[in-house]
C-alpha cells in the first residue's frame, strides 16, 4: 500500500521563529529538542523552514551547511553593542569573549566572526602580539609611537648633555601635534569648567534621572558641535562621566543624530551621567 503523506501543521514556521527567538545561537539539533512535542515528529520539516526564512532573511544563519547555527537577530551587530557598552580599556582575548558571552549566551559560535570583522571595522584595537593579546576601544599608542619614542629618548639624552629644560621639549611637541599647552596657573579650560557646571545644573535639576540627555545639555552650552562632543568623550575617557550609547542611530533623522554626541569610531552617545570626578 502507498505510505500516506503526513500534514505539515500550519503553525510550524511561527513555533520555528519562536523556539530561535527563544535560545539564540541554536543549532538544528537544539532546534528539534525545543519543538513543542506535537511538532517534534516534523523535526526534518522544521529544519527545512529554518534554512528557508535563513534564506529570505527571516533568521540569520552562521556555521557550515551541515551545523547551520541560527539567531532571530544579527549576532554580529549584538555583540558590536555589547562591546561598546563593556569594552574599554584592553583586556585579554579570554577574558573579552567571557565578558560579551555573559551577557550574550549563545553566540559563542560567532565570537571569532565577530572578532575578526570587530578589528576590520575599527570597533577594536589589537594591543600586543599573540600569545598574549588584548583587545580595546582606543588604538594601541605606545605600539605605533614606539619608533619615535626610541628616537625621543635619544634627542632628550643630547638634550640632558646641552641643559635643555624638558618643558621645552614638551612645547615643542605639542606645537607639532597641534595641541595647545594648559594654562600656566593649572586652571581648567573654559569649555570643560561649563560643561561640567551645566552638567551638575541639569543632574541637580533631574536628581531622579541616573542618565541625562546629551540633548539637553547640549542646549544649555555655547559650544559647537565639535568642541562639545570632544568634551564629553574625553572626559568619559577620564572617568569623570560616563556615557550611554544610542542602538540604532539610523534610524534617526540626520538632524537627530546631529544632536547625540558621536565618538572617532563612529559610535553614538544618547546618554550621559556624572561619575563624581571633576
Amino acid at each position: 500500500m502507498k505510505k500516506a503523506s503526513r500534514i505539515v501543521p500550519d503553525d510550524l514556521q511561527e513555533v520555528v521563529r519562536e523556539a530561535v527567538r527563544g535560545a539564540p545561537g541554536i543549532t538544528k539539533t537544539g532546534l528539534a529538542k525545543r519543538l513543542p512535542i506535537p511538532f517534534r515528529p516534523f523535526k526534518e520539516e522544521a529544519g527545512r523552514i529554518a534554512l528557508d526564512l535563513a534564506a529570505k532573511g527571516n533568521l540569520f544563519k552562521f556555521g557550515p551547511k551541515r551545523t547551520p547555527v541560527y539567531f532571530a537577530h544579527d549576532p554580529l551587530d549584538r555583540l558590536d553593542s555589547l562591546a561598546r557598552e563593556h569594552v574599554s580599556e584592553p583586556v585579554p582575548k579570554a577574558q573579552l569573549k567571557a565578558r560579551l558571552l555573559e551577557h550574550a549566551p549563545g553566540h559563542k559560535p560567532v565570537f571569532e566572526a565577530w572578532l575578526k570583522r570587530a578589528l576590520s571595522n575599527r570597533l577594536l584595537f589589537q594591543h600586543g602580539g599573540k600569545p598574549r593579546e588584548s583587545y580595546g576601544r582606543e588604538p594601541d599608542v605606545d605600539a605605533i609611537l614606539r619608533p619615535v619614542l626610541t628616537s625621543l629618548r635619544t634627542a632628550l639624552s643630547k638634550a640632558n648633555e646641552l641643559g635643555i629644560p624638558r618643558q621645552r621639549f614638551a612645547d615643542a611637541l605639542l606645537k607639532e601635534l597641534g595641541v595647545s599647552p594648559p594654562p600656566a596657573d593649572g586652571t581648567p579650560r573654559t569649555g570643560r569648567s561649563a560643561f561640567l557646571s551645566a552638567l551638575a545644573r541639569l543632574a541637580s535639576e533631574e536628581s531622579g534621572t541616573a542618565l541625562l540627555s546629551v540633548r539637553k545639555l547640549r542646549r544649555r552650552l555655547d559650544l559647537s558641535k565639535e568642541a562639545f562632543d570632544a568634551l564629553a568623550v574625553s572626559l568619559a575617557r577620564e572617568g569623570v562621566v560616563s556615557l550611554h550609547h544610542h542602538d540604532y542611530p539610523s534610524s534617526l533623522s540626520p538632524s537627530e543624530r546631529d544632536e547625540l554626541v558621536l565618538d572617532t569610531h563612529g559610535t553614538h552617545y544618547v546618554g550621559i551621567a556624572p561619575r563624581g570626578g571633576t
